[in-house]
């Protein structure tokens, strides 16, 4: 038996002078989706030999702690000290997360809030002295896949939703060789370094330790019931719990199934969430997750559903080896998606989802012929995974070759996710159906716009093509002929009266608008000039031959010639209409250059300008904020 446990601050003794803790900045944006990452992460590195049938079970519960099983008037004091201190050197902002503090302190109960997992190692031998209190030290078991963490600071998160900046951790698990059953109980307070408060002539480290008066966890059976685990596993208890959050519930469920999607499709993962303002409890289960996902919402959370479906609905692909990549699994699914491709670990976090090949370097260029896709890349092995997981920063949500130690090791790197990026690349354009040079490709979205085969059909008419050799820009634009980025092209018209049509390919199909026939005699421009949409002044100095084509929902692919040497040439994705120079431009998101050469793009406010070399064909695909399907678009 050991005496009541108590709060011990060791004695700074001419050490660092903490005022704000930074260890935790990484995660101060976005609290509870990154303290979700972190501790799910955590369970997944530590999932149970021999369990591999059962999936880790990780438990969120809203609850309250009586004050006094954290000895909350103990700690009162040391937060009461670093007031003091903060009020006397003028740190504003520290003074007033210490006065709440002490605002949380005083009840006789404090929220709480419990994480707990099953189906886990526990927190055996150097894992807890890692996690409890040790700082940037990574002791993980890796029974699936490697690690998720490498810096050993992402267990910090949990203290971005604390009003007290104190956790407490607790684990149960079954030593067979030395110790036999255990269970441990320890808490952590991260403040500032400030005065004992029984001698203020003595200073005390920033961070202080709910520990036994031997100096250690507290053992079974000195540990209340509140902290004890049922089964075999790890406790995280976050007091003073403040979501920062309208709907902490809610907010949890959506970075679960952003993050973790793979892991509970493949019956690794469930995650329960528990709050009294919460009524039922919110279960995420493989056979949950479909209908927790809400599609009509935008932004991550609707693209993470595309890339759930695409490892619901389809096969993966397995590239060849790729040196230190190893082979990867690879899921492509096409018809709907965001056109990106999302990186998870081997554990089943999603890492990363971005276009930019700086933070995502297996996310290949896309290709203007793709439809709308998702695709979802995973490392086929424990070594590539390793590999990867070295160039993840502190938050893991990215991939950078320079995080390696050595130029030849970041060389390294940037060839083998370039032939990775090849290899994603060529499985794509394969499920896209799109082939070599010289093959024939399916192009189903030109089926909506060609009548039926069968002529006799009601509605049906015969349909005259007639072949244009090349396509020449206005005389106010310029005086020599240019050609079109696609050379030869098929102009079609249905004869039908005095009626033509025009088609606009749109993502599902061609969206047909009438086009009256002119009616003037040959050499009478004076009405034709006067029923012409004004061109913009970009577009008759700058830019000939414009094409805009649909290729997605808020996608497009835009082509034109640069007709002079200029720089900063702004270039609108305007609709189409009379009134050109009137229209409002579209706003765009992302701009990537499919051809042009020595072609610079900028983007401020929604607005693209280009620097342009004369006689130039360029080709970008545009990505804009809002929808533009079944627009006519211009360029101006």
């Amino acid at each position: 038996m050991t005496g009541t446990p108590t709060w011990h601050f060791p004695p700074r003794n001419g050490g660092i002078d903490f005022v704000q803790d930074p260890s935790s900045a990484h995660f101060s944006d976005d609290p509870i989706p990154k303290m979700v990452r972190e501790l799910i992460q955590n369970s997944l590195d530590a999932r149970q030999p021999g369990r591999d049938g059962h999936p880790i079970v990780v438990t969120f519960t809203d609850t309250k702690v009586p004050s006094k099983l954290i000895r909350a008037d103990q700690l009162s004091k040391h937060v009461a000290e670093c007031l003091r201190r903060s009020q006397e050197q003028n740190h504003t902002r520290v003074s007033k997360m210490y006065e709440k503090a002490l605002q949380t302190l005083k009840p006789k109960t404090i929220r709480c809030l419990r994480i707990t997992d099953t189906n886990t190692t526990g927190l055996q031998g150097t894992k807890w002295d890692a996690l409890v209190i040790q700082e940037g030290a990574v002791q993980k078991s890796s029974n699936v896949g490697a690690p998720g963490g490498s810096y050993g600071i992402g267990k910090n998160a949990v203290f971005n939703v604390s009003d007290i900046q104190t956790v407490f951790y607790s684990t149960k698990y079954v030593d067979e060789i030395k110790e036999g059953r255990v269970e441990k109980l320890q808490g952590k307070a991260t403040l500032m370094s400030h005065p004992d408060p029984a001698d203020n002539k003595q200073p005390l480290q920033h961070i202080g330790f709910y520990m036994s008066s031997n100096r250690n966890a507290v053992l079974s059976p000195n540990i209340p019931e509140f902290f004890k685990l049922d089964e075999n596993g790890t406790g995280v208890y976050v007091m003073g719990f403040n979501p920062r959050s309208d709907n902490w519930t809610r907010d949890v469920q959506v970075a679960v199934i952003e993050n973790f999607f793979h892991a509970i499709h493949h019956k690794r993962l469930q995650v329960r969430i528990s709050s009294p303002d919460a009524d039922p409890i919110i279960e995420i289960t493989h056979e949950t997750i479909d209908h927790l996902f809400d599609v009509t919402q935008s932004g991550s959370k609707r693209d993470a559903y595309h890339y759930y479906a695409a490892i619901r609905d389809e096969a993966y692909w397995v590239t060849p080896i790729i040196g230190n990549v190893g082979a990867l699994h690879v899921y492509v699914r096409t018809g709907a998606g965001p056109r990106r491709t999302a990186y998870v670990n081997r554990n089943g976090m999603l890492i990363t989802a971005s276009r930019e090949q700086k933070v995502n370097p297996i996310a290949p260029k896309g290709n203007s012929l793709w439809p709308d896709y998702a695709a979802v890349v995973t490392p086929a092995s424990d070594e590539g995974d390793q590999w990867i997981r070295e160039m993840e920063p502190p938050s893991h949500d990215s991939i950078s070759p320079g995080q390696l130690d050595s130029p030849d090791e970041i060389r390294i790197a940037q060839t083998r996710f370039q032939q990775a990026r090849r290899a994603i690349r060529e499985l794509i354009d394969r499920k896209a159906e799109i082939d070599k040079h010289g093959d024939i490709s399916n192009l189903d979205e030109l089926a909506a716009v060609f009548p039926d085969f069968d002529s006799t059909q009601e509605g049906n008419r015969a349909l005259h093509v007639r072949q244009v050799e090349h396509r020449k820009v206005s005389d106010r634009t310029t005086d020599e002929s240019q050609t079109s980025d696609i050379g030869q092209v098929e102009s079609s018209e249905i004869q039908d009266g005095g009626v033509g049509y025009n088609h606009s390919p749109g993502p599902g199909g061609g969206v047909i608008t009438p086009r009256k026939r002119d009616t003037q005699e040959p050499g009478d421009d004076t009405e034709k000039q006067s029923k012409r949409p004004k061109q913009g002044p970009v577009r008759r100095a700058l830019i000939g031959s414009p094409r805009v084509i649909h290729t997605g929902d808020r996608e497009a692919v835009v082509a034109f010639t640069s007709l002079r040497d200029e720089a900063g040439v702004p270039i609108e994705l305007i609709p189409a209409g009379e009134e050109v120079e009137a229209q409002e431009h579209m706003k765009i998101e992302h701009v990537t250059v499919l051809n042009g050469e020595n072609v610079l793009i900028d983007i401020d406010n929604g607005l693209m300008s280009a620097t342009l070399q004369t006689g130039h064909r360029v080709m970008l695909r545009v990505t804009t904020t809002e929808r533009i399907a079944g627009l006519a678009l211009n360029l101006r």
